[in-house]
């Protein structure tokens, strides 16, 4: 396959960031796996598909852009469509989230 090419700024930030989110997920790892075993899992599970995706994306492969945006992505949509549906716990939490917001001291200007 071909590589692609792209600005070293927009590659850099593309790597810290997809890094990140692998290492928010190693992080949360083991306490969402006390409560519901598989989401653990998955934490371990996107904290790889991120390094690897990081990789990809120093070489310049687009499978590594296109693995880095389905574990971003991918991510989000399964939290929302499967995690949060199967974990009660991850639902109180979830559901008020944006009246907790709007009631926040920091935040009550803007919904005044």
């Amino acid at each position: 396959m071909r590589p692609i090419t792209v600005p070293s700024a927009l590659k850099l930030a593309a790597i810290l960031l997809i890094v990140a989110v692998g290492l928010t997920h190693l992080i949360g790892a083991r306490p969402h796996y006390r409560v519901a075993p598989y989401i653990g899992v998955g934490f371990v599970v996107n904290f790889i598909g991120a390094l690897v995706a990081a990789v990809g994306i120093y070489r310049d492969a687009l499978w590594g852009w296109l693995l880095g945006f389905l574990v971003a992505g991918g991510r989000w949509c399964c939290t929302r469509l499967v995690a949060w549906l199967a974990c009660p716990v991850s639902n109180t939490r979830w559901a008020g989230g944006l009246d907790h917001w709007r009631s926040s001291p920091l935040s009550s200007r803007p919904f005044s």
